[in-house]
């Protein structure tokens, strides 16, 4: 049996509006001791949104044993609607273990309504979604991003990252193009990364060998209905945080931390370019102190990719 309690709705209602912009669908797996976790893929998956309530975001959380529920984002959404903006709301959502449904209900001073929702069982793929070391996080403030949007187009936009700023390129559909620079400062800037690979010498003794990469930051290119995510997530937090990887392959994080220990998430794949360069590379003997250790994946550049 899965029972949890919560007296401030709004930030668990958007939250939900935010999930249903992905998916009809979303299972919600239910851990006995750490929480809630989502997520959400659009269908071409290259943008995968992950929503982690711990048990400590609840007023009260119970759950027997771990367990997966498949809902409907909408009719949540549509339910957790009429907690919205009633400050003396109190949620409360059970899922007995032995039955298919979903009771809710939300109880104010004027009326308590009970809700049934049908679960079900859904077939859908976890993602595993890659943790390499990190290279630089920015922490825009929701009114930079507003003022972002007032300025760029509705097509691809081109992120290059720099310590002090992002370099960003707008265009639109007739080729019509903006160029700016976002003022906003790194806090964790890296210049270059240490690659450990196993060798063999002559004598066919195992070895680590280590390389010291030199980063050659490359602009980045994301869809524009990708990047509109940071947008809805300005609704939810004050602040949304951008984040790239020391790695090209990996997708872009934006995320923001919300209430109570809870986080979203969304990992967005670039557009490819199989025209980028290498990172400059040399042998060493001993790791830079400025430098991040990683074990570098193949060179392949990869969407968000499905676990089976």
């Amino acid at each position: 049996m899965v029972s949890i309690e919560i007296k401030n709705c709004d930030e668990f209602f958007k939250t939900w509006q935010f999930l249903e912009s992905f998916n009809e669908i979303v299972n919600v797996n239910c851990d006995k001791d750490a929480g809630i976790q989502i997520q959400a893929c659009n269908h071409a998956k290259t943008c995968v949104a992950e929503l982690t309530y711990p048990a400590a975001y609840f007023e009260k959380y119970e759950c027997k044993e771990d367990v997966t529920i498949g809902v409907a984002t909408k009719v949540l959404t549509k339910i957790l609607k009429n907690a919205y903006k009633k400050q003396d709301a109190t949620l409360k959502i059970t899922k007995p273990v032995d039955k298919a449904d979903i009771q809710i209900s939300i109880a104010t001073s004027a009326i308590t309504c009970e809700y049934t929702v049908k679960t079900m069982d859904v077939d859908s793929e976890r993602f595993d979604i890659p943790n390499p070391p990190k290279n630089s996080t920015y922490h825009i403030p929701s009114e930079t991003w507003k003022a972002w949007k007032d300025i760029l187009y509705d097509g691809d936009v081109t992120l290059t990252p720099q310590k002090n700023s992002i370099q960003i390129v707008s265009t639109d559909s007739n080729s019509n193009k903006v160029n700016f620079v976002g003022d906003v400062k790194s806090e964790d800037w890296k210049t270059s990364y240490i690659v450990k690979e196993k060798v063999k010498d002559k004598k066919g003794v195992e070895k680590v060998k280590k390389t010291t990469k030199k980063k050659n930051w490359k602009s980045k290119c994301f869809a524009h209905q990708h990047f509109k995510h940071a947008y809805a997530m300005m609704g939810i937090s004050s602040e949304v945080c951008l984040q790239f990887y020391v790695l090209d392959q990996v997708p872009m994080l934006l995320y923001t931390e919300l209430s109570h220990g809870a986080r979203l998430n969304v990992w967005v794949a670039p557009k490819e370019n199989e025209d980028e360069d290498e990172d400059e590379e040399e042998e060493v003997s001993a790791p830079q102190q400025t430098a991040t250790e990683v074990i570098e994946p193949p060179k392949k550049r990869a969407k968000v990719v499905a676990a089976h």
